[in-house]
This record gives structure tokens, C-alpha cells and sequence, in this order.
């Protein structure tokens, strides 16, 4: 039974890692972005030729059928959204205007304050 168990735990933790270097590997598509993206698809391909290789192969069919689901789609749309460079494009931007937003509301809030003493704690509470 231990070594059940050692087995989950060391796939469970694999897992994450490997999720985790996929993320990085994205997040370098926006930096180099050919050799980025064929990164991450050779680690996603290695990794999933292992599994398929583990699924009965009565399974196999609805692998590819999504895939080709997948693949149909993606060439039918052709949507320019779905490139990994505008995609952290859009991300980094989204981020930037909710740290603006932030920066402003905070600035808003503590404009004119700035000169007052602090309250004490027992008096707010009260």
C-alpha cells in the first residue's frame, strides 16, 4: 500500500511541476517566441505520447477526435486572439490597468489625510 501511495505522491507532485514549468515556458513566448512555443509543444507532446500510452486503446479515438475537433476549429476561426503573443499581450495590459485603477483609488483616498494624526484605536472603535 506505501508504495500506491508513493507512487500517487510523486506523480500528484510531477504534475504540478511540470504545470508550473509550462507556465514559465509561456510566459517566455512573449520574449523569444518561436523557440518558446516549440519548447512548450515538445514537453506537452512528450508528456502526452506517455499517457496516451497508458489509456486503453479504446480511448485513443476520442483523443484524436478532439483533436481534429480542435485542429478544424483553429483553422476555420483563424482568430488572431488566439496567439500566444497577444494573448500575454492582453494579459499584461489587463494587469497594468487594474494596478492603475488601484494606484488611483488609493491616491484618491489618502489625498488631503496625509496632514492629520492618526486616531487612536479605542476612539474608532467606539
Amino acid at each position: 500500500m506505501q508504495e500506491l501511495v508513493d507512487s500517487l505522491v510523486r506523480f500528484s507532485t510531477a504534475m504540478s511541476l511540470f504545470g508550473v514549468q509550462q507556465i514559465q515556458n509561456v510566459v517566455e513566448v512573449a520574449t523569444d517566441s518561436n523557440a518558446a512555443m516549440k519548447k512548450v509543444q515538445q514537453s506537452l507532446d512528450a508528456v502526452t505520447s506517455v499517457v496516451l500510452n497508458q489509456l486503453d486503446p479504446g480511448k485513443r479515438p476520442t483523443v484524436d477526435s478532439i483533436t481534429n475537433l480542435v485542429d478544424k476549429t483553429y483553422s476555420t476561426l483563424n482568430v488572431p486572439a488566439l496567439d500566444p503573443r497577444k494573448m500575454a499581450q492582453t494579459a499584461t495590459d489587463a494587469v497594468r490597468k487594474a494596478a492603475d485603477t488601484m494606484t488611483e483609488a488609493m491616491t484618491k483616498a489618502t489625498d488631503g489625510k496625509g496632514s492629520e494624526a492618526p486616531e487612536r484605536a479605542a476612539s474608532v472603535l467606539s
